[in-house]
């Protein structure tokens, strides 16, 4: 990290500036992060172009020498359990167990195993909003041919074995009434009954696993 603050990139489609204000917001007030916005690929298929996206983004993190990198999708708000030491504090814990991926909130996964007080090995997640990125996995993000009918965090999952999902979560994903990758996402209530039902899925393995260790 540059000067204790994390490379921090936020892909934006440029017909949307409302995401922009909103993610410019998020971000006001907080100097742990470096952040900068890129242009998002636009592409037919929404999930081709989140995947061009954050191989554009990856390639200037590569470029730049970047350690680790925060990969924000501009639908992206932080959830009231965010600190900066609650996030900065986890991404160490993770980097000793080598995690490569750390997932901000997820909306959907298969599998969790608690890994640490916070953290959840995961073999599949769904959500993409905020990601911390580490530099040895950057070469397979780069060389992976992405074809129809893939999707970014199905590739990730698939890709990427050492990855974990922070809970509580640090982010969740806005509802502006539409969606730039998956028309159904766009429905009123829906991204946010997938973020609480991803929620108490991992609330109820943290309760069974504080009870069966006798942390209570």
């Amino acid at each position: 990290m540059n000067n204790n603050k994390l490379p921090t990139y936020i892909v934006n489609l440029k017909s949307r500036p409302d995401r922009r204000r909103s993610m410019e917001e998020q971000f006001d007030g907080k100097p742990e992060f470096e952040v900068r916005f890129v242009d998002a690929v636009k592409d037919a298929d929404g999930a081709a172009g989140i995947w061009k996206s954050l191989v554009k983004v990856i390639t200037a993190a590569q470029k730049a020498g970047h350690d680790k990198i925060l990969f924000c999708e501009d639908d992206h708000i932080f959830t009231e359990h965010y600190t900066s030491d609650y996030l900065f504090r986890n991404i160490a814990e993770a980097e000793t167990k080598g995690v490569d991926l750390l997932v901000g909130g997820a909306c959907g996964y298969g599998t969790g195993v608690p890994i640490g007080d916070d953290l959840f090995w995961t073999d599949w997640y769904w959500g993409n909003q905020f990601l911390i990125i580490r530099k040895n996995i950057y070469s397979r993000i780069l060389d992976f041919n992405f074809r129809d009918g893939n999707t970014a965090d199905g590739v990730l999952s698939g890709l990427i074995r050492r990855k974990a999902i922070l809970y509580p979560f640090v982010s969740v994903q806005r509802e502006f009434g539409y969606s730039d990758i998956t028309p159904t996402n766009g429905r009123k209530g829906f991204i946010n009954d997938l973020f609480d039902d991803t929620a108490r899925r991992l609330q109820s393995v943290r309760d069974i696993t504080d009870e069966f260790n006798c942390r209570r």
